[in-house]
């Protein structure tokens, strides 16, 4: 994890606040009005949701938010409305928390969230999330922002090594010594063209690469 909040909202306010006090703790703070934009621009390790945005009904939000990436969410909001915070964690809210409460218990209550999160999925070390995108190895599924991405046999055991070394570089030789028991010839493209398969597929949801290519050195999937 590495601290990235992502704020969805127009309080200024709370934005200024927010940002001063976490940024002086060593978290990276985030804001937008556009949850899809924002989601699409940012690779946040958790979702602040402002409820309380003018126009928009942002309940809903939560569920749709639900479909296109799996952080964990926390909702916020000035109104101490018992139904809307039931509402909330019903429909997948990890917490749901007063704007006026102390900037400390925000904090405590981010990195709780943060951490139940990304300690339970690392407990079952066939389920690798990064960079928005999910693998289950013990379904062989993979999912894009909520979306499934049919890959052949080859490419998910290709995705799973990279993933499985998020930030680190992989190179052809260990994809080819890891999946075909033998070293690849300096002319041999096929990974190449794999690579740029899964590359394509995942690209399906967002503009960005996620599988970068290190110039003599091999690839790297990027967190």
């Amino acid at each position: 994890m590495n601290n990235h909040i992502l704020l969805i909202g127009n309080d200024r306010e709370l934005s200024l606040r927010l940002k001063t006090y976490l940024e002086n703790r060593n978290f990276s703070l985030y804001t937008c009005q556009d949850a899809i934009k924002g989601i699409n621009e940012v690779n946040c390790d958790i979702i602040l949701l402002d409820i309380d945005m003018p126009n928009v009904n942002n309940l809903s939000l939560l569920k749709n938010l639900q479909t296109i990436t799996s952080v964990p969410v926390i909702v916020l909001t000035a109104e101490n409305n018992p139904f809307n915070r039931i509402y909330a964690l019903e429909s997948g809210a990890d917490d749901y928390i007063l704007k006026s409460v102390d900037d400390r218990e925000l904090l405590a209550r981010v990195r709780i969230s943060t951490r139940r999160f990304y300690n339970d999925n690392s407990i079952d070390k066939n389920i690798l999330i990064a960079n928005n995108t999910s693998l289950c190895r013990s379904k062989r599924e993979v999912h894009e922002k909520g979306d499934l991405i049919e890959l052949t046999g080859l490419e998910f055991e290709i995705l799973y090594l990279l993933m499985s070394n998020a930030g680190k570089i992989v190179s052809k030789v260990k994809i080819s010594e890891t999946l075909f028991n033998r070293t690849v010839s300096r002319h041999d493209r096929s990974i190449d063209m794999h690579i740029c398969s899964i590359r394509k597929k995942l690209s399906i949801n967002t503009s960005s690469t996620k599988i970068k290519t290190i110039r003599g050195m091999g690839y790297s999937f990027l967190q």
